[in-house]
């Protein structure tokens, strides 16, 4: 299966003339992480966090390379609730 599949990718990109490929893919960055405890000594009194429901925030990279070797910048998704 996976011999073919190869075969049939190389002949698409002989019959189109395709010089250079992309590859890309995504991946989660946190940039700012919450703790949820909080660490007490020996007769000190009980601190407690509200997160509201987050710990993290975190932003989406999409990384780009092609066949030449060459690596394009980052592209950032940021979301906003």
């Amino acid at each position: 299966m996976r011999a073919t599949f190869a075969e049939r990718v190389q002949q698409l990109v002989f019959n189109h003339d395709i010089a250079v490929i992309y590859n890309a893919d995504q991946t989660a960055v946190n940039y700012e992480y919450l703790p949820t405890k909080t660490i007490n000594g020996i007769n000190e009194k009980a601190v407690w966090v509200k997160c509201g429901g987050k710990t993290k925030e975190r932003v989406t990279a999409m990384v780009l390379a092609d066949t030449t070797g060459a690596k394009h910048p980052l592209f950032l998704v940021l979301r906003t609730t």
